[in-house]
């Protein structure tokens, strides 16, 4: 459980953004549900967790289904808290050094690229292919850290009002 949590929060994270450090599209105002379908070796921690640490996950809003290897968090995109959406909120800002993303768009596709050096060095590249409404997307995170690479692929979906 302790290795599961920073692998997945690591991908998501950035220093406090600014208003002029924000994504040129960003997601519709609600309720969303994230599904992201974890590479192998998260799949295997995954069907390691015990009850306890599945019941821990879900008070945060997170669920694991260990035989997809999908692990899906459910939250609220309000005026507070859209500035940090693509970050798992400003609690795992804190404990991170990174210099601030850089976008470019195209349509509906925001690319984001990342560097961080707390709690360790690694580098983020993500896609987010948005709807129309941007009321559903999909991604793809490839990161790099400590000589390893992993690639986090998903989607999103509005699910109404939060």
């Amino acid at each position: 459980m302790n290795r599961l949590l920073p692998a997945l929060a690591l991908p998501l994270l950035a220093s406090l953004a600014t208003a002029a450090e924000l994504p040129p599209i960003m997601p519709a105002l609600g309720q969303w549900q994230v599904t992201t379908d974890m590479p192998p070796d998260q799949k295997a921690a995954m069907q390691q967790m015990d009850e306890q640490a599945r019941k821990a996950m879900q008070q945060r809003g997170m669920s694991i289904d260990p035989k997809a290897g999908t692990m899906t968090m459910t939250l609220c995109l309000n005026q507070q808290t859209i500035h940090d959406w693509n970050r798992m909120g400003k609690e795992h800002a804190a404990q991170t050094r990174c210099d601030p993303p850089a976008y470019s768009t195209s349509g509906n596709t925001l690319t984001m690229d990342m560097r961080c050096s707390k709690p360790r060095a690694m580098s983020m590249h993500a896609v987010y292919q948005f709807s129309p409404a941007r009321d559903a997307y999909t991604f793809e995170q490839q990161m790099q850290s400590e000589g390893r690479s992993m690639t986090m692929k998903g989607k999103a979906r509005r699910s109404g009002d939060c």
